[in-house]
């Protein structure tokens, strides 16, 4: 691999890019696996790395299922999720639940997540 990648979603991109088999119909499917799941390494870290921001999560496809949950944990909220067709549904206590899809963004203002829907 000698290009040179400013950003980790690029280095995702070129490992998704090296993993299609209509591509590169010649490589082993052993390559194609270690490329394919070296992708989903990247893309998983770029979302867990999203989910670390304590005032705003956005709902991005390469966001684990799980971190979702931890992120409203963290603020007291319960979550549930279904991704990422619909997206979560967070609540707490006895407040009305809030439905966030994806390219929302859930945001905390130290008191409550509210959620900021995409335009």
């Amino acid at each position: 691999m000698s290009e040179q990648f400013d950003r980790l979603a690029d280095l995702a991109a070129w490992h998704e890019r090296q993993a299609d088999p209509v591509a590169h119909l010649l490589r082993r499917r052993r390559d194609l696996r270690e490329h394919r799941e070296a992708a989903t390494l990247f893309r998983l870290m770029i979302g867990n790395r999203a989910a670390a921001d304590p005032e705003r999560l956005p709902l991005v496809l390469s966001l684990p299922v799980s971190a979702a949950g931890r992120w409203c944990k963290r603020h007291g909220y319960r979550c549930v999720t279904s991704w990422p067709t619909v997206g979560v549904v967070v609540q707490r206590g006895d407040e009305p639940p809030l439905v966030a899809r994806l390219g929302d963004t859930l945001l905390w203002d130290g008191h409550r997540i509210t959620v900021l829907e995409q335009t």
